[in-house]
């Protein structure tokens, strides 16, 4: 029997898509977010937190919409000597949050007016969010209020700052709460990818049927347990068995019966196996054990338990009982051979078992 994984399924899922549909989401719920006075939110995703030409991209900007997706330079100056994406990237690289102002032009306007705005660095995804006001409209708040009001100048000025402030902690607010609302899914969909990860262990690495490890999961422990056991100068052992006059069974019984067959047998081997020792299916009727650091004997007594425990399997077929046997072949790894080896070895036993009369062990 050549050493060969008879096939696998591979279901890959990358944490990579469940980000990149809660970045979708919240790109769509900011770029729909409307605020008072033609306010708005915009995002800014940094590559590069040491700045330069291409240091992040513009993800979204209600403003300057057909600018979304170019990227950024730390070196851009308004039309006051202003580098305003400088000042925001020190200032959230010191605190995670920076307010300052620079020269921009307004929503739908070509008119370039002096900016008060707010940054705050929301670190899971490198995302700058951001909003701001134009210092004319406060003005022109003012000069409403002024008019309205016919109050002093201190009490104008007064009014202006508590409004700004009122508007610095309103965005304040707004962007915690939209981490707060981007925290909480990604909380949900770690959750959905750790479901699902354990669903995928189950399928990759056990067999469906006898509930013990498959083939391609075992072939990964005896490559494990081969480099330790050569590093440690440490020793294992495989048994490979086979249920005798398995097709018999099926022909005479069915499948449904073989399938019962089966599952007895692999509950055999872990009520008799101790915990350490790996058990598999290794394809049809034919069951391989990795014995972890016995000598010969131990490991030909093992074999030989389980023999007797599956010889006295009585299995109620209808109104009658069937008996099962197995034919055992082992090998022992003593330090000069490969794993390949190792299963040609107990493999060719098994085949001499056989030829032998079955339901025997053969080392």
């Amino acid at each position: 029997m050549s050493y060969r994984d008879s096939g696998s399924i591979e279901i890959i899922i990358y944490a990579e898509d469940y980000n990149s549909i809660v970045k979708k989401r919240v790109i769509k719920s900011i770029r729909n977010s409307k605020l008072s006075d033609n306010g708005y939110f915009w995002i800014n995703e940094i590559i590069d937190f040491d700045g330069g030409d291409n240091y992040a991209i513009r993800l979204v900007h209600p403003n300057l919409i057909e600018t979304e997706g170019n990227y950024l330079s730390t070196n851009f100056k308004d039309n006051h000597g202003n580098q305003p994406y400088l000042t925001e990237l020190n200032g959230i690289k010191s605190d995670g949050y920076v307010l300052f102002d620079y020269y921009f032009k307004k929503l739908n306007s070509s008119k370039v007016s002096h900016k008060l705005s707010y940054s705050k660095l929301y670190k899971p995804f490198n995302w700058v969010v951001a909003t701001g006001i134009y210092l004319d409209d406060v003005d022109e708040f003012i000069s409403n209020e002024k008019n309205i009001m016919e109050t002093s100048l201190r009490r104008i000025r007064v009014a202006s700052v508590f409004a700004i402030l009122i508007a610095i902690l309103i965005c304040g607010i707004i962007v915690w709460f939209f981490e707060k609302v981007i925290s909480t899914m990604i909380k949900e969909f770690n959750l959905d990818i750790n479901k699902a990860y354990k669903k995928l262990e189950v399928i990759a690495y056990k067999d469906t049927l006898s509930g013990l490890l498959n083939r391609r999961s075992m072939a990964h422990h005896m490559d494990e347990e081969l480099s330790r056991a050569s590093r440690n100068n440490t020793y294992f052992g495989i048994i490979m068995l086979d249920i005798d006059h398995f097709k018999n069974i099926n022909d005479t019984y069915g499948h449904d019966i073989g399938d019962i067959v089966i599952q007895k047998v692999s509950q055999v081997l872990k009520n008799t196996c101790r915990s350490e020792d790996k058990l598999s299916r290794w394809g049809g009727e034919e069951f391989l054990i990795l014995a972890i650091s016995p000598n010969i004997e131990n490991l030909i007594s093992m074999a030989e338990k389980i023999r007797v425990a599956i010889s006295e399997l009585k299995i109620p077929v209808n109104k009658e009982e069937i008996s099962v046997s197995a034919t055992f072949g082992l090998s022992y790894y003593n330090g000069n051979k490969n794993i390949k080896e190792l299963i040609k070895e107990a493999d060719d036993n098994l085949y001499i078992g056989k030829k032998s009369g079955r339901n025997r062990v053969v080392s």
